[in-house]
């Protein structure tokens, strides 16, 4: 009898070792599975991180000539209300290029820098191994912390897709004004990207024009880590793959 209870003993522990490890597989990164609502469009699963390096160098003429560009914009967004002033700094980012084979789940690649309120600018090219595939395309994580909360963005062919993960809970985050314009998107596709983040508001132009306005949470992810992201629609071949070129942010200053 005893030898019986020791064995049912040693299955049960060894059923709730198995379950631990399912856990850690679904996230990707060793914590438990993350919740998520609002029926989103891709599982907020996400796998482990990478770090961008600093970006290189370009000739004083080009940078003049994008720093000018971007000082132009952010005069006009200031003018707009949706920039609280046009101080700031520029930075111009390294290209970005990667693809991903694992549907419905988005990993990120760390720049060098930390954003609050700022814009940033970014031409996408993205292309999925399927004619059909869930919805996937490049974005951007940001005001990512040390516990990996963040806010993260995407383009898909047919929306913009805004959401929070906070505290293991993804959520996605609906347009709150905007006409939510959108060109035509194939498969592959190619837009410009902008989104302008200030404080508890968040503004998407794609091609030039405003797609709409996003409220983001209050007190919470006020600032934290610029990232690239990718989010998969397929498992085929390459899965999803994304370049971002002529990416440019403009830090807000007081």
């Amino acid at each position: 009898m005893k030898k019986i209870l020791f064995l049912r003993f040693c299955a049960a522990i060894l059923i709730l070792a198995m379950a631990s490890l399912a856990c850690e597989f679904l996230t990707g990164e060793g914590t438990s599975s993350v919740s998520y609502a609002d029926t989103p469009q891709v599982y907020p699963s996400y796998a482990s991180p990478t770090d961008m390096p600093i970006p290189s160098p370009t000739t004083d003429v080009v940078a003049s000539q994008q720093y000018a560009d971007m000082l132009s914009r952010v005069q006009e967004y200031y003018q707009a209300g949706y920039l609280p002033s046009t101080n700031g700094e520029y930075h111009n980012l390294d290209d970005f290029s990667d693809s991903w084979a694992q549907i419905k789940w988005y990993q990120w690649t760390r720049t060098p820098y930390t954003v609050k309120d700022f814009v940033i600018r970014a031409d996408f090219y993205w292309e999925n191994a399927t004619e059909y595939p869930e919805a996937s395309g490049c974005g951007f994580v940001f005001r990512l912390d040390e516990d990996k909360d963040h806010y993260m963005v995407y383009l898909d062919q047919k929306a913009v897709i805004m959401a929070s993960a906070v505290s293991s809970k993804w959520v996605r985050i609906g347009v709150t004004k905007g006409n939510k314009n959108l060109p035509t998107l194939g498969n592959p596709a190619q837009a410009n990207f902008t989104m302008l983040v200030n404080q508890n508001h968040a503004y998407v132009y794609v091609n030039d024009k405003l797609y709409g306005e996003f409220t983001l949470k209050t007190g919470v992810l006020t600032s934290g880590t610029l990232a690239y992201t990718i989010v998969s629609g397929t498992n085929k071949d390459y899965g999803t793959r994304c370049n971002m070129t002529n990416v440019e942010l403009w830090q807000v200053t007081p």
